[in-house]
């Protein structure tokens, strides 16, 4: 509940309709947390289909996929450069070394996405199509939500 108090409460007007997109995690289907969004921040809550957030939540529709495929690419490669000639497979490394490599991959895949390779791009242009693409920009009576989003992506 301390995300809905110090994220979601801290950036929404409690008067005004809400409603959040959610995963179907285990926190986000519980009833303590609807109850509290619903009684406490009038918002409702929408849980997408399960194993497809790739199709409706902007992030993983886009700047996820993209920070996944950089990140793909470095473990592949350092798969290929670090054989054991004994067994032919990975060399085996300790789990400290693990999370070192992990972190740094994905700290690596992070910069990559935010930098001159997708700066063709621009930010805010980047983030619009994530949103329309997912149909994130649509209201109920099927209005884009243009002033809205440029007010959110001028933010960003």
């Amino acid at each position: 509940m301390e995300w809905v108090t110090n994220v979601w409460g801290r950036h929404t007007i409690r008067s005004a309709d809400k409603l959040l997109l959610c995963d179907n995690l285990d926190a986000q289907v519980d009833k303590e947390f609807q109850n509290k969004l619903s009684n406490d921040y009038n918002t409702t809550v929408y849980w997408g289909p399960a194993n497809l957030t790739e199709d409706w939540q902007p992030v993983d529709a886009g700047y996820g996929r993209c920070v996944k495929e950089e990140y793909g690419k470095m473990q592949e490669n350092w798969l290929e450069l670090n054989q054991d000639p004994v067994t032919g497979g990975p060399k085996k490394v300790t789990t400290s070394e693990r999370r070192i490599m992990v972190t740094h991959w994905v700290a690596s895949a992070v910069e990559k996405v935010n930098s001159l390779k997708y700066a063709a791009d621009d930010q805010r242009t980047f983030v619009w199509r994530l949103f329309e693409k997912t149909g994130c920009l649509i209201t109920l009576t099927g209005h884009l939500l243009q002033l809205y989003m440029m007010k959110l992506i001028v933010t960003l």
